[in-house]
This record gives structure tokens, sequence and C-alpha cells, in this order.
């Protein structure tokens, strides 16, 4: 049998970014976070009259595909 050398990164290689139950909670909270701040953008963006939509090249249909999956 041949020994198996542990490298310093042999037991941290689960806790690297994009791995495990930690990186997957992570990009759920993140995709969470995304849809609330698309909804708070297209509910500040509401408030605004025609004209400021307009000064800013908006128009009201295009407030429903802003921050859309």
């Amino acid at each position: 049998m041949a020994a198996h050398t542990l490298t310093p990164d042999a037991f941290d290689r689960r806790l690297k970014p994009g791995h495990g139950l930690i990186a997957a909670c992570s990009k759920i909270a993140a995709t969470f976070r995304e849809q609330a701040d698309a909804t708070r953008t297209r509910a500040r963006l509401a408030q605004l009259t025609d004209r400021q939509l307009d000064d800013i090249g908006l128009c009201r249909a295009d407030l429903q595909r802003i921050g859309r999956f």
C-alpha cells in the first residue's frame, strides 16, 4: 500500500467558494437579494412621472421588463 501524504489544502477543499452547502446557501441568498433589489427598483421607477421616465429613456412598458429573469 502506498502512503498518502496530506497536503495543507486537503481539509479545506470543501470550504472553497463554489463548493458545498455554504456556497449553495449563499447563491440562494444572493438570488433573493437580487430579486428584492429589482422589485425595489421597479417600485421606485413606477413613482416617476411619464415625463421623468421619458427623460431617462424609459416608458411604462419598460418597467415590467426591468429586473426580470
